[in-house]
């Protein structure tokens, strides 16, 4: 029998914030400093209106993004497509904005970060060694409500190869920097004069998810259906349990603004629609600000079939256990995509809560989960992406429930091809009857860990050796990925487990719950 001084689901779930969200020690990072210095950023050509610094908290003034354009050389800075390190439009979770640090007002700014390479807070979108880094701002407090901005950069702004702790390089950033170039040319510098420009929304229907703030449990989803090139709309805001309906015309620049008001509550909407994309946000009567974002459904056609269809299995992570708390293993699911983007997806909560629920693929390859519960249940996004060895979609979503409350879900899908054998594992005579598989039962109280010997045949059928004499029966569900179970506890008591194969991984993995207590179950090929 193993000894459960670390259980191999909780390697893999260590191996897992390793890849995606890996602690600072040890791993590699750049720490990039920024600030305005003597210098102040304004809205106007006259600079007589400075960019707004919000209220003292950080994060509610103008938008300002660290990034850098995806073309750019030391001769060309900005050439290519934005990408945003941080503010509103990154993956990462720094949102900077004109304001932040202490003692800075309207125009100025100040902000120091460490960007961890592969984790999914802070190293997502990282630029090769020696890419140009640029600062745009913004003249309003989201992307969706500003009109006009500007980027700066400079000759020596350069991102550094990212280093272990404390060999790991610093950036330092300032617009007191010799050099500085300015995306308007010189005559714009420290003024948002570049239009945001406007690509018309495409007709159709969009959803967004509302959220209050990262990590909040508040949340709300906006479903909008655009009906003409016109920018006539119909829309409904489902928030707290109330749902807010929305009728008007988008603008020129695909903009609307409205109040809307239900059971006594007033809101004001911000709405932005730009190609497939639709953001803004939404204002409460205390004053409380909410960020929207999603996009155009996938428009279903049999003649542009979704590229993601398929059947998918997922892991659901907690990354949010304590030093003081037992770990968590993973929840799991089942996921197909039909050819017209249609989801579907059941599966266990890691606290062993079912779940069963529809969705719609994003025209962007994102998929906004929202499972309703009465805790609170899940909510946030996972984007499809390959990650070789990893995942075939992953993303962060909030787990009302979790440990702590509001705790972090790492998701991660992988797709699931029924072609026998589901795990890659030596299939000869000689390895099926000794086992090819363990089947490791731990947490719970099951100290050491259970180990079982477990046998997938070629035709996928999985079993537990000598069942009888260890009371433990398996099987797999071929269709859909998700095996299933039982085994005798201490009392003389039959308990139910189940979990997903993950084959991006090689494994499967899940949980069972025996009394008021969860613990782990994983499948492991041998070396057999």
């Amino acid at each position: 029998m193993k000894q459960i001084a670390l259980r191999a689901w909780l390697a893999l779930i260590l191996s897992l914030l390793l890849t995606v969200a890996p602690k600072a020690f040890g791993a590699a990072q750049v720490t990039v400093s920024f600030d305005t210095g003597t210098k102040k950023v304004f809205a106007d050509a006259a600079h007589a209106a400075a960019l707004g610094s919000g209220s003292s908290a950080d994060g509610d003034g103008c938008v300002v993004e660290l990034g850098y354009y995806n073309a750019a050389n030391a001769g060309h800075p900005f050439a290519g497509e934005w990408v945003a390190l941080t503010g509103e439009s990154s993956r990462n979770v720094a949102r900077t904005s004109i304001g932040d640090s202490a003692g800075a007002g309207p125009g100025t700014v100040a902000f120091s970060l460490t960007f961890v390479a592969g984790s999914s807070a802070t190293g997502n979108n990282l630029p090769a060694t020696e890419t140009p880094l640029a600062v745009r701002f913004y003249n309003a407090r989201t992307i969706a409500a500003a009109t006009r901005f500007n980027v700066a950069s400079s000759g020596t702004w350069r991102w550094r190869e990212p280093q272990p702790a404390p060999a790991n390089p610093v950036v330092n950033l300032s617009l007191d920097d010799a050099g500085l170039e300015w995306l308007d040319g010189a005559g714009s510098a420290f003024v948002t004069s570049q239009s945001t420009g406007h690509v018309a929304p495409l007709a159709g229907t969009y959803q967004a998810l509302v959220t209050t703030a990262p990590g909040s449990a508040q949340r709300g989803t906006l479903r909008l259906r655009l009906l003409d090139s016109g920018g006539t709309f119909s829309a409904v805001l489902a928030w707290a349990g109330h749902r807010y309906p929305l009728r008007g015309v988008l603008d020129a620049e695909g903009r609307w603004q409205g109040l809307v008001s239900q059971a006594g509550r007033l809101l004001r909407v911000d709405l932005r629609a730009s190609k497939d994309q639709l953001d803004g946000n939404v204002t409460f009567a205390d004053g409380t600000v909410s960020s929207l974002s999603g996009a155009r459904l996938w428009a279903p056609s049999f003649r542009n079939p979704s590229p993601r269809e398929g059947a998918y299995t997922l892991l659901l992570v907690p990354s949010g256990d304590t030093a003081t708390s037992s770990p968590t293993p993973p929840g799991f699911a089942a996921m197909t995509v039909s050819a017209l983007g249609a989801v579907h997806l059941q599966g266990v909560l890691p606290d062993g809560t079912p779940f069963s629920r529809g969705a719609q693929l994003l025209s962007d390859d994102r998929l906004l989960l929202d499972l309703p519960s009465a805790d609170g249940g899940v909510f946030g996004e996972i984007v499809f992406r390959d990650q070789p060895q990893i995942s075939d979609a992953d993303g962060d979503c909030h787990w009302a429930n979790g440990d702590p409350p509001g705790a972090q879900l790492h998701v991660i899908a992988s797709k699931y091809d029924l072609t026998a054998p589901v795990l890659e594992v030596n299939t000869s005579v000689a390895a099926q009857a000794s086992g090819n598989l363990e089947l490791t039962i731990s947490g719970a109280g099951y100290e050491p860990a259970l180990a079982r010997p477990a046998t997938l045949t070629p035709s996928n059928h999985l079993f537990v050796l000598n069942s009888r004499s260890y009371q433990t029966s398996l099987s797999l569900v071929t269709g859909s990925g998700i095996f299933r179970g039982s085994f005798t506890n201490g009392s003389g008591h039959r308990v139910s487990f189940s979990g997903a194969i993950f084959q991006k991984q090689q494994l499967g993995a899940g949980l069972f719950r025996d009394g008021a207590e969860i613990g782990g179950i994983e499948l492991t090929a041998t070396g057999n």
